[in-house]
């Protein structure tokens, strides 16, 4: 199995300033994930804002050159030194197949739910685009208005529209914290309504199941299985899970990533999903990869989603397609409105008492 070549970039504003304390942090995180550190580059007294940074433009050279497999950077802001710096360097990256990682964001667009930040990284290049020039002062209310009405005339989803939004104003917070602005312009401007898009989820019944069960692929039949038992989330959760979390003697699954704070979990396992999970062990365990659901090509890597092979299973079993996240709905039903479906589930923190109000109790 090839180890990632990692290129670590630091840079601090003044001289007096070390970057060692970034790349000692950075050191240690590339150790942990496995992969080796192929460079370290820095720029040391030079402002985020220059546009001549050496460090930074070796950095780029050699990414351009395939002698890196992973950028890790300790924040974005020690990145990139505007909003169309870090689109451009993240589209440059993906276009290369290279990966990019910020540590204190926790933004690794390696895995699933990282994959997500491309995609938005996409929506806030078509923003910029069509109504910025260059710098996070010149976004006004107006513009962010005028891109909402443009993203929903080209059939835009409205959850999709706020999902770019949320970036955004977390941004021009950030930018706002540095005083880079003297007020964000999301002070006037307000996120869409989603609850008339909403879909209601289907549950699926044991019938259906065990339809799909007898025509899926090995590994949508133990993702089913995982989900049914376990509601686990399907991207951030259930593919990003790894062998050293999966418990088979306490018979627990740590959930070590997923998109909430309570969703960060040790979830027990039923008989079956024991089972199930041991049966895969076997034919794909952590000698072939450290990853429960590997990408066949790259086992290095974890597989980053499973909606073809969910579709081609629901179709073969001529059930009318639906998402895979409702057997997180299904999981949900099964269980009845017990408060342990929250904490199972990731949507209930007893230590704050938050209401499992998004799970769907729906038998039908």
């Amino acid at each position: 199995m090839k180890q990632k070549r990692a290129a670590i970039y630091a840079r601090v504003s003044t001289l007096d300033q070390h970057p060692e304390v970034q790349v000692s942090a950075l050191k240690k995180y590339i150790a942990q994930r496995g992969w080796k550190v192929a460079k370290i580059y820095c720029d040391k007294g030079i402002s985020g804002a220059s546009a001549t940074r050496p460090g930074l433009a070796e950095l780029m050279q050699d990414c351009y050159q395939r002698g890196v497999d992973v950028v890790v950077v300790w924040k974005f802001d020690r990145f990139a030194r505007s909003v169309r710096h870090l689109v451009t360097a993240l589209e440059t990256f993906r276009t290369l197949g290279i990966d990019f990682v910020s540590y204190t964001e926790q933004i690794d667009t390696a895995t699933a739910a990282g994959e997500m930040v491309f995609q938005i990284v996409a929506s806030l290049a078509q923003f910029e685009r069509a109504l910025i020039s260059e710098r996070v002062s010149e976004i006004t209310p107006d513009g962010i208005e005028e891109f909402k009405e443009q993203r929903l005339k080209n059939g835009v989803r409205t959850a999709t529209v706020n999902r770019d939004l949320a970036v955004l104003r977390h941004i021009l917070k950030l930018a706002q914290r540095k005083r880079l602005i003297t007020r964000t312009p999301f002070d006037e401007v307000g996120f869409l309504e989603e609850r008339k898009q909403r879909r209601r989820p289907h549950i699926m019944t044991f019938e259906e199941e065990q339809k799909v069960q007898a025509v899926a692929e090995p590994h949508v039949r133990v993702i089913m299985a995982l989900e049914l038992e376990t509601g686990l989330r399907t991207n951030c959760e259930a593919l990003m899970l790894k062998w050293e979390d999966v418990d088979l003697v306490n018979d627990v699954i740590q959930v070590r990533c997923s998109k909430t704070a309570a969703g960060v979990r040790n979830v027990p396992m039923s008989s079956r999903c024991k089972s199930e999970l041991l049966a895969w062990q076997e034919r794909l365990g952590p000698a072939f990869s450290p990853w429960v659901f590997p990408n066949m090509r790259k086992p290095s890597r974890p597989l980053k989603d499973v909606r073809k092979s969910w579709a081609q299973a629901l179709k073969t079993a001529g059930i009318p397609y639906f998402w895979i996240y409702d057997l997180r709905h299904t999981f949900a039903s099964i269980l009845g409105e017990r408060k342990e479906v929250g904490e199972r589930a990731g949507y209930y923190d007893s230590r704050r008492g938050r209401n499992p109000c998004r799970c769907s109790f729906n038998s039908a």
